[in-house]
């Protein structure tokens, strides 16, 4: 009985362990003291997206929003000494219906596997556009 009573405490310590962001430290000071939403906190993420690419980091699901008559989720970033926040607006749900039909409920920290957005810039604003995404609940 104790043997299973151990077992069962593994498994359900490794299942939780494995719905974590991962944990990082940023080399650059501006993701641990501007919020996320900022312009300037939207600008350096964006020139790391663009010497790193997309491609280079870890995405996984925060949460839902919706504010004025639009919809986005907050995406958690991992990169090589990088970990950042993003609001992406949501135009098409395709591949992640899921999170919108339960307002994101239940999916914190799923992984975004293979997560791509679009990034319209001006001098005015930054933002995230979603394009596609395999979602997994590891």
């Amino acid at each position: 009985m104790k043997i299973r009573s151990a077992l069962l405490f593994i498994l359900l310590s490794v299942s939780i362990s494995s719905c974590r962001w991962p944990e990082c430290k940023n080399k650059n000071p501006i993701f641990d003291q501007v919020e996320p939403n900022s312009k300037i906190y939207k600008d350096e993420l964006v020139n790391e997206i663009i010497i790193r690419g997309q491609e280079s980091f870890g995405y996984w699901f925060d949460s839902y929003l919706e504010e004025d008559g639009k919809e986005y989720i907050w995406v958690k970033i991992q990169g090589r000494e990088l970990c950042a926040k993003v609001l992406i607006q949501v135009l098409d749900w395709h591949n992640i219906e899921a999170i919108k039909r339960t307002k994101g409920k239940g999916y914190e920290n799923a992984q975004l596997v293979g997560l791509t957005f679009g990034i319209k810039q001006d001098s005015l604003s930054t933002e995230f556009i979603y394009n596609y995404v395999i979602m997994t609940l590891d």
